[in-house]
């Protein structure tokens, strides 16, 4: 007896992809399961409901890691046997901090854990269960600065940065949309005599020199985002990588 498999919806792991690597055959399509936000309440007497502090550190939701497994046959008559390929598996995971990608959604990556839980050898095929606990958002393949391949890129969801080398004389302000998780971005500035300053989202003015920096007080949010460059001459480049839940 023997699967018929084409290595279809697969999942790079590392550098090792759990098909043409490990032979592995899922048995079902792997999915990474949905992050879960990290609520905070706190019962105060004669008060109804709860106190909600979710937010009373950062003014946006942190989520929890995702964590869940994979389940996987692999065929008994491959070269290795079922416990050679056991302790393949088991050393290139190791638990190691490693990327994952799902062959069904190539463009983006998670980052993680993953390890070997449970083994059952059968006569023909056994079964093999990979856990994970992964970093609650996928991060895009590329970055702000990075170079696009336009053959995968969709053009109904996909974005487009142009963040590099951004000139301001006098005042330069960019208005734009972030789709991903709230993050603090690299930001370098060169060409200027008495350094920029830099107001994200009406916040608190950050002055900055020739040279690469971030600051808590320059954060893109989600949603709508207004920055707000100023400086008698100069350029500054944004440096950061979308993500999504």
């Amino acid at each position: 007896m023997s699967f018929y498999y084409t290595g279809e919806h697969t999942i790079t792991i590392g550098d090792k992809n759990t098909w043409t690597d490990w032979h592995l055959i899922p048995s079902s399509r792997p999915l990474v399961v949905p992050a879960q936000p990290k609520f905070t309440f706190t019962d105060i007497p004669g008060m109804n409901g709860s106190l909600d502090t979710t937010e009373s550190l950062l003014n946006y939701v942190t989520y929890k890691n995702r964590e869940g497994s994979w389940e996987f046959f692999v065929e008994n008559d491959k070269e290795e046997t079922w416990a050679e390929l056991l302790s393949i598996i088991s050393m290139d995971t190791a638990g190691q901090r490693l990327k994952v990608v799902l062959n069904d959604d190539p463009n983006w990556y998670y980052m993680g854990r993953v390890f070997v839980n449970n083994w059952a050898s059968e006569q023909i095929a056994s079964k093999i269960t990979l856990n994970y606990s992964l970093e609650p958002f996928k991060y895009s393949n590329y970055s702000t600065l990075g170079d696009w391949l336009w053959d995968p890129f969709n053009f109904n969801k996909d974005y487009c940065y142009d963040w590099a080398d951004i000139s301001v004389t006098g005042k330069r302000i960019l208005e734009f949309n972030w789709p991903g998780a709230a993050v603090t971005p690299t930001i370098t500035v060169s060409g200027t005599a008495k350094g920029m300053d830099f107001t994200f989202n009406s916040g608190k003015k950050v002055h900055l020199g020739n040279g690469t920096f971030t600051s808590p007080f320059l954060s893109l949010v989600h949603g709508n985002n207004i920055l707000v460059a100023e400086a008698w001459t100069g350029s500054f480049t944004i440096s950061t990588r979308d993500s999504r839940l």
